[in-house]
């Protein structure tokens, strides 16, 4: 399906019947990494997932994607779909995008999952990671991509997912520099919300890789402490959506 915001498209899909679950990707991926966990979900519910701008099917929008404007894209869907409230599960910039939609459109979320995510704004170091990707990709895109999703993977899940993780490249390799960048500014510019995720009255979870080489578990479980939110560890690393899908959906369905 899509959708014109600002006159530019968006695609997403929608599957299934029943309470509705949005599922939003993360950084250098698209709808398409939903693709084992989406079927399951929507035997008993309506499963919303988005190509967010310059990725997947959607075109670019912007310059910068901030976090702010990904959740407004996130809200309209909801709303030509009629749907009052979701359940939001964001990967990685997903999490980011359903932490901005929490604090804009608090009375849409039923509960909020962050899927190898944090509240944490960068740290000036992280920032500076950051700058310095920007630099790359204008010289060679490509080969920040192949070591920007490499990096994401534990060196055992890459020998055990060299298939995926080469498929999940070839697909990231269609990405435009410009919508890598814009996400990549989006994600540096953000805000702390971890203010946010404390606050927010719904139910809420976070589902945290104990081999994360992005996030670190501890951090996590820090966060968790501090925030009152639930936490569930998986044996994974950043991206548990393709290692350890089933473990995601046998983590959701007994929220429910």
């Amino acid at each position: 399906m899509i959708f014109h915001y600002h006159n530019t498209p968006i695609h997403y899909q929608k599957q299934g019947r029943g309470s509705a679950i949005v599922l939003l990707h993360g950084f250098l991926e698209s709808s398409t990494m939903w693709n084992e966990i989406a079927p399951r979900m929507s035997k008993k519910n309506t499963v919303i997932t988005i190509d967010f701008p310059g990725f997947g099917q959607s075109d670019p929008l912007a310059e910068t994607f901030s976090m702010e404007l990904l959740a407004s894209i996130t809200s309209e869907i909801l709303n030509l779909e009629k749907i009052q409230s979701a359940l939001l599960i964001g990967h990685s910039m997903g999490g980011y995008v359903g932490l901005a939609f929490a604090a804009l459109f608090p009375e849409k979320i039923k509960k909020l999952i962050l899927l190898n995510s944090s509240p944490r704004k960068d740290s000036e170091e992280r920032k500076g990671n950051r700058n310095r990707a920007l630099a790359i990709i204008d010289k060679n895109k490509d080969a920040f991509v192949n070591m920007a999703i490499s990096n994401l993977f534990t060196n055992e899940e890459r020998l055990h997912h060299t298939k995926a993780i080469q498929a999940l490249k070839r697909e990231a390799l269609q990405i435009s520099g410009a919508a890598i960048k814009a996400a990549i500014i989006g994600m540096r510019d953000r805000t702390d919300t971890t203010a946010i995720l404390k606050s927010f009255d719904g139910e809420k979870y976070i589902i945290s890789g104990r081999l994360d080489p992005i996030i670190p578990h501890n951090d996590i479980v820090a966060i968790s402490k501090e925030t009152q939110t639930s936490l569930h560890t998986i044996e994974s690393g950043h991206m548990s959506w393709l290692t350890n899908w089933n473990d995601i959906v046998r983590i959701v369905s007994l929220l429910k």
